[in-house]
């Protein structure tokens, strides 16, 4: 029971300095243990710490409010932009059948709208795209892939800044390799959060 041993040793010490500024590197520290906690959060297996991601956001938006000038206002501004940072990552299957519908894996935090792409790519392209590591020559070499096809869908957002897991729609594509762009925006820029997966269109 170590975490709930610390915590309410955090919380003793809260109580006895609740009006002294110091009292926001206490609240820090409650809320950095609540974001790890969130970490244990597995949806299929209940909502024990679903929230616990959204509670230290809540302390931290209390501290800058009361204390802005501090030294712990300061961390959990840095807390706060951690925990509102989006993610996203798609994965399909290898190789899914011509013209007929198939399902794309998301697996995001922090958005509820997405805007695909799907562009034509040829294997010596992906193969070259793989070895480029700078960002903003990755969406370069992508805006000069041809566009297909474009979508978009939205997403079940709990607010509770966790990550989540979703099954959409890939329309019906014909016979081509191709690479699926998904983004929190309909431009494609390293300004936004993105991602992609390759998929092969075949009936063999």
């Amino acid at each position: 029971e170590v975490d709930s041993m610390y915590l309410q040793t955090l919380k003793m010490l809260k109580a006895n300095y609740k009006d002294n500024e110091v009292v926001t590197e206490i609240d820090y520290k409650i809320a950095l243990l609540y974001n790890e906690q969130a970490n244990k959060f597995k949806p299929l297996e209940g909502s024990e710490y679903q929230w616990k991601r959204k509670e230290a956001f809540e302390i931290c938006k209390t501290v800058i409010t009361d204390y802005p000038k501090s030294s712990g206002a300061e961390k959990c501004k840095s807390l706060q932009s951690e925990i509102l940072n989006p993610s996203l990552q798609i994965t399909t299957e290898k190789i899914v059948p011509i013209h007929k519908p198939a399902r794309l894996l998301v697996t995001y935090k922090n958005t509820d709208h997405l805007y695909f792409t799907a562009f034509i790519i040829s294997k010596g392209q992906e193969r070259k795209f793989n070895e480029i590591y700078e960002e903003s020559k990755r969406i370069e070499f992508i805006q000069k892939l041809k566009a297909v096809k474009t979508w978009n869908t939205q997403l079940k957002n709990e607010s509770d800044y966790q990550q989540h897991i979703n099954e959409v729609l890939l329309p019906e594509l014909g016979a081509h390799s191709y690479m699926i762009f998904a983004s929190t925006d309909e431009s494609i820029s390293e300004e936004n959060t993105y991602g992609y997966t390759f998929v092969q269109v075949s009936d063999i």
